[in-house]
């Protein structure tokens, strides 16, 4: 089991690479606004090793992955992410079309989510750990967020709800969330329940582990994750590509 550092325009990524990899498929996972990636974690290890799901966590950045806010040369974030890392990706894993997912917690939870949900038909398959949905309630605490928003309001017009495409969603969708999470699950629930309204089909594991918003609550998902993710992706080709 290997983790590696390699450089991609603009910043870098750390790189898994399985011991048999699946040489169709990816994810890219985006760290929270801690910068911890998934390669300081030995159970998401273990769960991409057992899956052979190759991963690439970028550690450029701060972690507040939007579309308007510290730039990473002359890109958002976002479209850092979009143009560069995954342009990156797919030549360095010769992914085939539509086979790379796209996950996240906390901030990188809610980032996952609006990539998917600008480009569906590019990541037809998303996974959300404890998103933080509502991340403009935290505008005005001294964050670098009051620099990139002059209110509450602005941030809130860059959040998931108000990108969501009724024509036109990832078509594999997970949300999971401890319910004790104080500060993000109210958030979480809304959006689940606004894709059911709307009749866009979300997968949701919202169960009560007493552990609110941390790594012991994120390293509880790495399993159901890792395989939301190959599924829907395997699903995904059978659709591409009908036997």
């Amino acid at each position: 089991m290997s983790w590696s550092l390699r450089e991609v325009p603009g910043g870098a990524v750390e790189l898994y690479e399985p011991s048999r990899p699946r040489p169709e498929f990816g994810l890219l996972f985006l760290p929270g606004h801690s910068g911890r990636t998934l390669a300081t974690s030995t159970t998401w290890t273990a769960s991409l090793e057992h899956s052979g799901l190759r991963a690439a966590c970028p550690v450029a950045g701060s972690g507040w992955w939007l579309d308007a806010s510290g730039p990473i040369g002359d890109r958002t974030p976002l479209q850092w992410l979009h143009r560069d890392v995954v342009s990156w990706l797919q030549c360095e894993w010769e992914t085939v079309p539509r086979g790379l997912a796209v996950a996240g917690v906390s901030l990188g939870g809610q980032a996952a989510l609006g990539l998917a949900y600008r480009h569906s038909r590019d990541y037809p398959v998303v996974a959300a750990v404890a998103p933080a949905i509502d991340f403009h309630k935290l505008h005005g605490l001294g964050l670098p967020l009051d620099d990139w928003y002059a209110s509450p309001e602005d941030a809130r017009q860059q959040t998931v709800p108000l990108h969501i495409n009724p024509l036109a969603w990832p078509v594999h969708q997970l949300l999971t969330c401890d319910s004790d999470d104080r500060d993000w699950y109210d958030g979480v629930e809304r959006l689940a329940g606004k894709l059911h309204s709307s009749g866009i089909p979300v997968t949701t594991e919202f169960e009560s582990h007493g552990l609110g918003h941390c790594w012991d609550y994120f390293d509880t998902a790495a399993d159901p994750v890792v395989d939301f993710v190959t599924r829907g992706l395997e699903q995904v080709q059978r659709s591409v590509f009908p036997a």
